[in-house]
């Protein structure tokens, strides 16, 4: 089976369980060192250095964590100021102010919602800001991430998407590498572990960036403003005078893969989950065995094959079997084809499917020149496509990157949408989207990173 261009994190989403239940968390300093705890997590804040040790059942995790931003001006580290003040926010978070010379304001926050982990995120407040890199946490030297044991420990890397067919891989931890939007670093053999990891989507591109040696991490820093394998051109910068960093998850759990679930809950309550009342998409798609030579005949005769034979006989969900269309049907249907096509899957009871790709042209460059665009005729491909700051297109993966934000892409999308609904399918599969995800120039000037676009 072909299973392609997911966002990993889309996919770590599908693990969302109910919120832990939440207890009260406390808030008090003793000396210069701010506690903030809650049940399982402890942070100790060192006012006087703009440094934080996390502590899970009182055994210390993390130590000396602290904030980085890199602006145009430079990189600026948290711990480069002089003065940290903080406030209570709301009952369950903390926002710690740091100031010192000529240096922008940077804000922490930190918020304790959950038995086992904690959010944090930066902020910094100046005049005309400009940033492409914010790292809620910094861990920049050996010996300061511990999980405790050494038998078999892993690092968990998780692909941006998977292009090339790049998979998951729980490396050993004697390696260095970037995971995207959540990473894991466990013991396999007893599970215990420390996930981290974004749980806001609109904006950055999140790295887990880590190196490791001796069985032990060396180094850690959760960011925003990652680049992945595809990408040529750097992340993309955001301006203003107020600039905030993704808000990170950081937890530790007896066993990893629940702490992930935790992780997935709070993704959850950031942005909930649309409703959907009915089961698994479930039945069949055309890229499994006929791939490029699928036609009417033999989508027809899947269709008559499912009803005869296979779903009165339990393959099924809910009484329900899709049928479903996947690349090249644009070649090899024409549009009456793919009307009966609806009608005859709805004959049977069954969903009708289709694919789509919006974000990407395949075709050379000769071919986007000359080609109007489907549904936007006003425009040739070669105005869509998402182009470096040297003016050159982007592909990755055999296909040319389009910008999401063009109005040639945007009316095409319109055009597509309106023509499956118009023909009854039932179900569409999206694919390729993480070439709309590509960092480039984007025709929306106020689109500057890939994410947002």
């Amino acid at each position: 089976m072909n299973f392609r261009k997911r966002i990993a994190a889309g996919v770590l989403l599908a693990l969302v369980l109910l919120k832990p239940a939440e207890a009260t968390p406390t808030f008090q300093q003793i000396g210069n060192t701010l506690v903030m705890s809650n049940v399982n997590v402890r942070l100790e804040y060192n006012l006087s250095a703009g440094t934080t040790d996390f502590f899970w059942k009182n055994s210390k995790k993390i130590s000396r964590f602290y904030s980085g931003v890199t602006l145009s001006t430079g990189y600026i580290k948290g711990v480069n100021y002089s003065n940290w003040s903080y406030a209570v926010n709301g009952g369950n978070q903390v926002i710690v102010t740091a100031t010192g010379g000529s240096l922008p304001v940077m804000k922490q926050y930190f918020t304790l919602d959950q038995d086992d982990s904690f959010l944090v995120r930066v902020d910094v407040l100046g005049s005309n800001l400009k940033a492409n890199w914010m790292g809620p946490v910094v861990v920049d030297s050996t010996g300061l991430v511990d999980l405790g044991i050494t038998n078999d420990n892993r690092a968990l890397v998780v692909p941006f998407d998977n292009d090339g067919f790049v998979r998951y891989n729980a490396m050993p931890m004697n390696n260095s590498g970037t995971s995207y939007e959540v990473g894991a670093f466990y013991d396999n053999t007893t599970r215990n572990g420390l996930v981290a990891g974004s749980v806001t989507h609109d904006t950055w591109k999140t790295g887990i960036q880590f190196t490791g040696a001796n069985n032990k991490l060396k180094a850690m820093n959760v960011y925003g403003g990652a680049t992945t394998p595809a990408d040529v051109a750097p992340h993309g910068s955001i301006s203003g005078n107020t600039l905030s960093s993704p808000t990170v998850f950081v937890g530790f759990g007896a066993d990893w893969r629940m702490t992930m679930q935790n992780y997935a809950a709070e993704n959850s309550s950031f942005t909930p989950r649309l409703p959907w009342t009915n089961g698994v998409p479930f039945g069949w798609n055309s890229w499994g065995v006929l791939q490029q030579n699928i036609s009417y005949t033999a989508a027809i005769a899947v269709s008559d094959y499912f009803y005869v034979n296979l779903m009165s006989h339990n393959f099924n969900d809910r009484g329900t079997v899709y049928i479903n269309l996947d690349a090249f049907w644009n070649d090899n249907f024409n549009p009456a084809q793919l009307q009966s096509f609806v009608d005859h899957c709805h004959a049977h009871g069954e969903k009708a499917g289709i694919y789509w790709g919006p974000f990407v042209f395949f075709g050379s460059l000769t071919n986007a020149t000359n080609w109007t665009v489907t549904g936007a005729t006003n425009y040739h491909y070669s105005d869509l496509l998402l182009r470096d700051g040297n003016g050159n297109p982007e592909s990755a993966d055999g296909g040319y990157a389009l910008d999401p934000t063009h109005p040639g892409t945007r009316q095409s999308i319109d055009y597509r949408v309106n023509q499956f609904t118009n023909w009854g399918f039932d179900y569409v599969k999206l694919d390729f989207l993480s070439h709309g995800a590509l960092e480039g120039v984007h025709f929306d000037t106020n689109v500057t990173t890939g994410i947002q676009a």
